[in-house]
């Protein structure tokens, strides 16, 4: 019983100072309140059945309330935005498990909860500014299952069902930031919003890998960026803008650089070409505008004179073909 007593003690010690550890501020006191109403010193607490609350005020003004039932949480613990009585989080324990948590704006609106259910499920619900309700979903293992998201009016406006349909996120004031598409709980199409409600990006996905085109565009529409994935690797042509006019291009092998890469001024004309062979430069480089032109050379990634570059070309194509012979 002693052993027992001892434990509690200690993890009561530990999830107090846990609690602590997320706040800047010093602790300036601790009160420990029996669930009957009366407070005790720690030492009456430590020896008692540790059943009521333990209130901790930090140097900021915050308060922490956490309640236990034989020294094991129990209930509901709160903590306070600094200066103020307005709860910032909210905490609800059965013996020590974690059962649901509320997250609150300084108003007291509360803007996130989680709710832990059985096997592994949760149910998260976000709120409006307003109060209104933003969204409710419910995952299994972190895969969204269900889905359900509202506008400021309280309409509903997209769904999920059995882990597929479309998923809405806005701000808490409304503002659209992104369009999922899901399937099977996992997200395959993402489109960001910029605040003026113009397309931001559309981005593919396969397992949570980018995987297909990715584009990006301007706050007024123009295009800024195109690029292709394989697996999570870049791998195709990308091409990036500047006032809407293409400015560069560069081919990618499975995230490598391979072939030759192009600038281009806002006139459209090419200004620079750079070969590459896995990630390196490799080859003849050329560089122009109105007024100069240059030829750069590279083995492999250091700089060469033409002539070096040749012989060095015919000197591994000699070694290439030895080892041939040789197998």
């Amino acid at each position: 019983m002693l052993l027992l007593r001892l434990l509690l003690t200690v993890l009561t010690i530990l999830t107090v100072t846990s609690c602590q550890s997320d706040d800047s501020s010093e602790v300036i006191s601790q009160t420990y309140v029996h669930k009957y109403g009366f407070n005790l010193t720690e030492k009456e607490w430590n020896e008692r059945d540790q059943d009521g609350q333990i209130i901790t005020v930090l140097e900021d003004k915050t308060v922490i309330t956490q309640s236990y039932e034989n020294g094991v949480l129990h209930g509901l613990s709160t903590k306070t935005y600094p200066n103020s009585n307005i709860i910032f989080t909210e905490k609800l324990y059965d013996q020590g498990i974690l059962l649901k948590e509320i997250i609150n704006d300084e108003k007291g609106i509360p803007v996130k909860e989680e709710a832990y259910e059985f096997d592994d499920r949760k149910v998260i619900t976000r709120w409006y500014a307003n109060g209104a309700p933003m969204s409710i979903e419910e995952y299994d293992s972190n895969l969204l299952v269900e889905g359900s998201y509202f506008d400021l009016s309280n309409e509903l406006e997209s769904s999920i069902e059995e882990g597929t349909g479309m998923r809405v996120k806005r701000d808490r004031q409304g503002v659209l930031q992104i369009h999922d598409t899901l399937e099977n709980g996992i997200v395959t199409v993402r489109k960001t919003y910029h605040p003026n409600g113009q397309l931001q990006s559309e981005s593919h996905f396969v397992n949570n890998q980018l995987h297909g085109p990715q584009t990006k565009y301007t706050v007024t529409g123009k295009p800024l960026l195109e690029q292709y994935f394989h697996n999570g690797a870049l791998d195709g042509l990308k091409k990036q803008y500047r006032n809407g006019k293409k400015v560069l291009e560069i081919p990618y092998v499975m995230g490598q650089k391979n072939g030759v890469e192009k600038h281009y001024d806002l006139d459209g004309t090419l200004t620079a070409e750079i070969p590459y062979e896995n990630n390196i430069k490799h080859g003849r480089s050329r560089y122009q505008s109105e007024d100069f032109s240059d030829l750069i050379w590279h083995f492999r990634g250091k700089p060469v004179t033409r002539n070096e570059f040749n012989d060095l070309v015919t000197r591994e194509k000699m070694l290439a073909e030895l080892s041939l012979d040789n197998d």
